[in-house]
């Protein structure tokens, strides 16, 4: 099973929870700001086909190019559905996690499965796309420097602040007796990784994976920027029109095939099955950038990914549902099932950037709004839904179903309550949250 969270390992990978147990799928995107600066979950534009040349070391200014409010629409309802889903964590069956209702629902575990197969990895590639813009405006080290601010920030002060919170009140409905929550925060500086200790990153391992990715593939994503690299990243674009997009699905497979050797943690070290398929999709929103060509395909075989991302998540479930699963011993087998998996996912995220583009290329002033928003509502919204989650679960003679809903009700009210009150209005608060200290919204480069 594989979760959302992290855990740290010894030494110093850090680490994260048994949260999401999802069966195999694993959520921030980027973009650039008004002033051409990289952070976390921020939008992205695309415009013409061909990279503009520039010199991979120096801060070249460049003119922004037509914003892709589409890109920002779906990073946003993308984060939404994660409020969704670990709303839901308390009730799926078969799944662990912090806090956990006494009465679950299979039928809860089916439409998460599905949102598992590819949300995150639908982030993961928005947050390439931001990168191409981001590396537009600035050097390898001025984009370093973003990404550090934007990122690592952020995950310390949500490591010693936001993340204890939810480990503290799974400790209570584990009976641990601390005296009170400041013994239990004195015990995360003995850095002993969760689940045995109280040290972990939980929800942010997105925000650590996402920072790696920027530091590793940087100086290939500034070659691919220059001269040289520009004819062969032309090249790579111009292969892609069409219906070939699916081909992308063939790296995907060799990458998810590492889930075999090496399970979901979601702690950096050791955890190469996640660490390589989400650093594929990365390097795919690179990839794909500004390329009108390659944007246009996505729309247009958009039925076609959908049709195919259907019969594959029929074709996974059939054999869920009837235990036909590869066991441990059958190899073929196991690599005919995670090459399935991949493709299903890859289809569905060329689906929905199809059908994104088609519609929600628009603006209005929610979008301007909730893209600054979203940052800062993914680092709180988990810890507002496990504290919630601990009283709602002990409310007896109550419905699943009633008992969800107000979850997300209450946990979306009380997360942006925190955004508006306690994090938009402060500059010392914003950059702790991923914001510039100033107030305005990000723009397309803003890719954490």
């Amino acid at each position: 099973m594989r979760h959302d969270d992290l855990t740290l390992r010894e030494g110093f990978a850090i680490a994260a929870a048994r949260t999401d147990a999802e069966a195999g799928g694993g959520q921030t995107s980027s973009y650039r700001d008004g002033e051409g600066r990289a952070g976390p979950l921020a939008p992205s534009s695309a415009s013409s086909a061909m990279p503009t040349p520039r010199d991979a070391g120096g801060e070249a200014p460049a003119t922004a190019p037509p914003r892709r409010y589409d890109l920002d629409w779906l990073r946003v309802l993308a984060v939404l559905a994660l409020l969704l889903f670990h709303s839901g964590m308390p009730f799926v069956a078969e799944w662990g996690w912090h806090i956990k209702n006494a009465e679950t629902s299979s039928l809860f575990l089916e439409w998460m499965y599905f949102l598992s197969r590819w949300r995150m990895a639908l982030l993961f590639l928005i947050s390439g796309v931001g990168t191409w813009f981001a590396l537009g405006s600035r050097g390898g080290a001025g984009y370093l420097r973003e990404r550090t601010k934007r990122l690592l920030l952020p995950l310390l002060f949500g490591m010693l602040v936001v993340v204890p919170p939810q480990i503290y009140m799974e400790r209570l409905t584990q009976g641990v007796p601390y005296a009170n929550y400041l013994q239990f925060w004195s015990s995360i500086f003995a850095l002993v990784p969760y689940p045995k200790g109280n040290t972990s990153w939980h929800h942010l391992w997105f925000v650590a994976y996402l920072f790696c990715y920027s530091a590793l593939l940087l100086p290939a994503f500034l070659w691919l920027r220059g001269d040289r690299g520009a004819q062969t990243l032309a090249k790579l674009r111009a292969g892609l029109h069409g219906g070939r997009l699916v081909l992308l699905g063939v790296p995907l497979a060799a990458a998810h095939a590492l889930y075999l050797w090496f399970p979901d943690t979601k702690a950096l070290v050791g955890d190469w099955g996640n660490f390589c398929y989400y650093l594929v999709f990365f390097a795919y929103g690179f990839l794909l950038g500004r390329d009108e060509g390659v944007w246009s395909a996505i729309e247009r075989y958009r039925w076609h990914a959908l049709r195919l991302a259907f019969f594959a998540i029929l074709a996974i479930d059939y054999l869920r549902w009837n235990k036909l699963e590869p066991g441990a011993g059958n190899l073929p087998g196991l690599l005919a099932g995670t090459t399935l998996s991949a493709l299903n996912a890859w289809c569905w995220v060329l689906t929905v950037l199809g059908f994104g583009k088609r519609w929600l290329n628009r603006d209005n002033p929610l979008r301007r709004y909730a893209t600054e928003a979203v940052y800062p509502f993914y680092i709180l919204h988990q810890t507002v839904i496990v504290v919630i989650a601990y009283y709602v679960v002990q409310v007896p003679h109550e419905s699943i179903l009633g008992k969800w809903l107000f979850l997300v009700v209450a946990s979306f009210a009380v997360t942006m309550g925190l955004y508006e009150f306690a994090v938009r209005p402060y500059r010392w608060v914003r950059p702790l949250f991923g914001l510039k200290p100033q107030g305005g919204t990000f723009g397309h480069g803003n890719a954490a």
